[in-house]
């Protein structure tokens, strides 16, 4: 779809910085929608959006009427109206970065794509999982020299090999060995890479609430760490978490014992220059 550029004020890149004080509105938020409270959640968007940049509300706007929207949703199951309004919403958030304001919004922009790009026949509420968003909290300067300085050791780069194979229980003994030598700043990271790749092993042998629970458990951890900019990127790592949780809880509908990714999961490493 075509991204649409904010009209109005400063490019994106000049209005990407947020206070403490419009951190925690937003956060609030984001909780509030996360709980399915998506009433209370609007509310504490607008009170944010009211003292921000024209662009920033153009993004505040865009969570403003996707909690509207998913609201009406949750309550009615999708129409082929709600689709439109979807879409809208699709086209004023696509044109922010993932992370914006250190909100995860990768897995929302998924699911608006899945839902305006089908038939526009009514679903069924019980057929119907929005996904949670993910807010980054920042990062202290111990934990960044910390997560630095793993990305690059051969050990982790082992690890990210041996899961780009689909070798899960592998990667996960390497990083283990790596966590053991950790201090608590470091150990939190690895700990997040040592879950998916267990819960990758658990889904392949069947074992699908377990997976579910690694995942989530790991997506929690990713969220808190931060939107850190190194080596590895955290917002292409939960989506494809994102994406595979979903698809185990079809499976688990569906009462199969097995699941089948299409894409193998990879974990992308850009070696710095």
């Amino acid at each position: 779809m075509r991204k649409k550029r904010p009209k109005n004020g400063n490019s994106i890149e000049e209005n990407k910085t947020i206070s403490a004080e419009d951190r925690e509105e937003l956060e609030r938020g984001v909780c509030y929608f996360n709980e399915k409270n998506y009433e209370r959640a609007h509310e504490a968007w607008e009170l944010l959006s009211e003292r921000k940049s024209a662009i920033d509300k153009i993004f505040l706007q865009g969570m403003m009427q996707l909690a509207s929207s998913v609201d009406g949703v949750m309550r009615n199951g999708i129409t082929k109206s709600d689709a439109v309004k979807l879409q809208h919403v699709y086209e004023e958030l696509i044109s922010f970065p993932p992370d914006y304001f250190g909100v995860g919004m990768g897995s929302v922009l998924q699911y608006l794509e899945n839902i305006i790009s089908q038939d526009n026949g009514r679903k069924t509420k019980g057929e119907i999982r929005i996904p949670q968003i993910v807010f980054y909290k920042p990062l202290s300067p111990d934990i960044c020299v910390a997560v630095a300085d793993i990305v690059r050791s051969s050990e982790f780069i082992e690890g990210i090999t041996l899961f780009n194979k689909g070798l899960y229980w592998e990667a996960h003994e390497v990083w283990e060995d790596l966590w053991r030598d950790q201090t608590v700043e470091g150990k939190g990271f690895i700990d997040s890479f040592m879950k998916i790749s267990e819960a990758y092993s658990f889904a392949r042998r069947g074992k699908m609430s377990s997976a579910i629970y690694l995942f989530e458990k790991a997506l929690k951890q990713f969220g808190e760490l931060g939107s850190y900019e190194c080596e590895i990127s955290a917002v292409q790592i939960i989506s494809e978490i994102q994406r595979d949780i979903n698809l185990i809880r079809q499976s688990i509908a569906e009462n199969t014992m097995h699941v089948k990714f299409p894409k193998r999961p990879l974990i992308e490493y850009t070696p710095v220059k």
